[in-house]
């Protein structure tokens, strides 16, 4: 009857087409051309300003977790974790178990995406001074881990499609390792990457990684802000498809 049934909102389907777009266009971009400072601070500019139009497409607060993802996306990739002996691969599913745990239990979004900001400002660091050993690629691999499992369980939002697009950005290539790959022309780590870098190395990764996780901390802060929290249901959980006819 009409009325009834689920009302399928498009604002999930717009909102993965803008994260996307943006964050792969500043990431081609910035392989291309990311040697030039102006550049950098634009592709910047691009990731947070896409990022954070994604989240207000969203309804609600559903928006956080695009943010923190994608500033989180963004630091993880300027951190060093290779190479690293076999067994330490053990601990990433612990990792990130313990931080989505904690998070779930106690969800602070901008602890969150504070922890993404330590991630990238220690990446800047290690790049500048050239410390790098094993035992750093092991705790960098488990730091990453934790993180990543805190920010996703700090922002849950309530409907499940918000959660796949939020979820999506993971798997396009950031702004970091964009530039990672400028040396040698294209989107990818570079092949000294996957050595153990014993001297300062590149730290413009890491710096734009600490200027978007920055950008995104804003977005979070705004869209709490301007959007009242939504009450969780009550009674048994049913997966939304979208907004049903009637709801506020």
């Amino acid at each position: 009857m009409p009325g009834e049934g689920p009302d399928f909102s498009l604002a999930p389907i717009l909102s993965g087409a803008v994260a996307v777009f943006t964050l792969a266009r500043a990431a081609r971009w910035l392989a291309e051309s990311g040697d030039r400072v102006e550049v950098v601070v634009a592709g910047v500019a691009l990731v947070i300003g896409g990022a954070f139009v994604a989240a207000l497409i969203l309804p609600g607060r559903d928006g956080v977790l695009v943010l923190l993802l994608v500033a989180f996306s963004t630091a993880a990739s300027a951190v060093v974790t290779v190479p690293r002996p076999g067994w330490a691969n053990l601990l990433i599913d612990v990792a990130v178990a313990a931080g989505l745990l904690v998070a779930w239990l106690r969800p602070r979004p901008y602890i969150a995406i504070a922890a993404s900001s330590v991630l990238a400002a220690v990446a800047a660091l290690l790049a500048v001074t050239g410390v790098a050993n094993p035992t750093w690629a092991v705790l960098g691999v488990v730091a990453i881990s934790l993180v990543g499992g805190g920010n996703l369980g700090s922002a849950l939002p309530r409907r499940a499609t918000s959660v796949v697009v939020a979820l999506s950005v993971l798997f396009v290539p950031s702004a970091a390792v964009a530039l990672r790959g400028r040396p040698f022309g294209r989107i990818g780590y570079s092949p000294h990457w996957y050595r153990l870098p014993q001297v300062p190395h590149e730290p413009v990764p890491a710096y734009a990684a600490l200027g978007i996780t920055a950008g995104c901390a804003l977005g979070v802060y705004l869209l709490r802000r301007w959007r009242r929290e939504q009450p969780k249901p009550v009674g048994p959980v049913v997966v939304e498809m979208g907004e049903r006819h009637g709801d506020a």
